[in-house]
């Protein structure tokens, strides 16, 4: 049995984010449709990234974000509604879009595709 449907809970700013740490395949990293059964946000968390993925369920699609703020390199963190980079104040919204300043440069974003039972996203 692989990780792909095991998530662990992550104390942050309050709130309580879910943590997946999935199994790469072929730079495919495969989650499971029922983790997002409670949650349309997914902290993937994987030993070789180096930063973190937001996976946001939007319907029937899925968005995943690279948690890197464009402006400096820096880890951003998840507040739950957006994404924050705690060194110089840029925000991103859940599509990755920049919505307040100084990064200028939207998130990358991996491309997913679903085959159920699973979301992959491709690396």
């Amino acid at each position: 049995m692989g990780l792909s449907g095991m998530g662990i809970l992550l104390e942050a700013c309050g709130s309580t984010h879910q943590i997946i740490k999935p199994l790469l395949e072929n730079q495919t990293l495969r989650i499971a449709e029922t983790a997002f059964i409670n949650t349309n946000t997914l902290v993937i968390r994987h030993a070789s990234l180096e930063y973190d993925i937001l996976l946001v369920k939007h319907e029937a699609t899925y968005v995943a974000l690279q948690m890197r703020c464009t402006h400096n390199d820096v880890a951003l963190q998840f507040s739950g509604k957006q994404l924050v980079c705690n060194a110089h104040g840029s925000e991103f919204n859940l599509e990755g879009k920049v919505t307040k300043e100084p990064a200028l440069q939207n998130l990358r974003q991996y491309k997913t595709t679903v085959a159920s039972p699973y979301i992959l996203i491709h690396l």
